[in-house]
């Protein structure tokens, strides 16, 4: 499972992190996406956009939001879906 840490403050390198209500869009979005991608037998979406990718994007929207519990739970429910289709990905290419 992924380790993410988030943050106990809403200051981020002395910059006020994003209220969390402005990530509820972005997560809607990218749970839309993602739940499509790891259902897919593609390794990759639309040609570049692979799980590092998506991580990536995630990872982004936790660090730049003062995020409550239940998106801290979407956060992490969404970096489970990508690591267990990076793992099912590898497994078919290695077979």
């Amino acid at each position: 499972m992924s380790t993410l840490k988030f943050s106990q403050s809403a200051d981020i390198d002395g910059a006020k992190l994003l209220p969390s209500h402005l990530a509820d869009s972005e997560l809607d979005h990218l749970e839309r996406v993602i739940e499509s991608f790891a259902r897919s037998n593609k390794p990759h979406m639309l040609g570049w956009l692979d799980d590092g990718y998506w991580q990536k994007r995630v990872r982004t929207l936790a660090e730049e939001n003062d995020l409550v519990a239940t998106q801290r739970q979407r956060v992490l429910r969404l970096l489970d879906l990508l690591e267990r289709k990076a793992v099912l990905s590898e497994r078919s290419r290695a077979a």
